[in-house]
């Protein structure tokens, strides 16, 4: 496991922690984890390849409407859960970049 590719291994770790994030949000409010599923791969992409991504976020207001006209969630749960996301991911995927030699240049 540990020879596997760097940003597989960047992404696992990001998805296991930060589902104890958003577990432990919901408890208190009910952040929208769908908006968090398509900020996530919004923040690896603008950290990969910054100029196709922002592309990404077009899809953002669709996610936003979405939730809000099935009533699952108010516009702020989901712009929290988009950006939450989005922020994490991006901040994890650069701090396993850093270091030496950064985890991304393994496997």
């Amino acid at each position: 496991m540990l020879k596997s590719p760097g940003y597989l291994l960047a992404f696992t770790f990001a998805y296991v922690f930060n589902t104890v994030i958003y577990a432990s949000i919901n408890r208190y409010w009910k952040i929208s984890i769908h908006g968090a599923g398509i900020g996530g791969p919004a923040g690896i992409l603008l950290y990969l390849v910054p100029a196709p991504g922002w592309w990404f976020l077009v899809t953002f207001p669709f996610i936003v409407w979405s939730r809000v006209v099935l009533k699952h969630h108010s516009a702020a749960q989901v712009i929290a859960g988009l950006s939450l996301g989005m922020v994490l991911l991006y901040l994890e995927f650069w701090a396993f970049s850093q270091g030496p030699g950064g985890l991304f240049t393994a496997g």
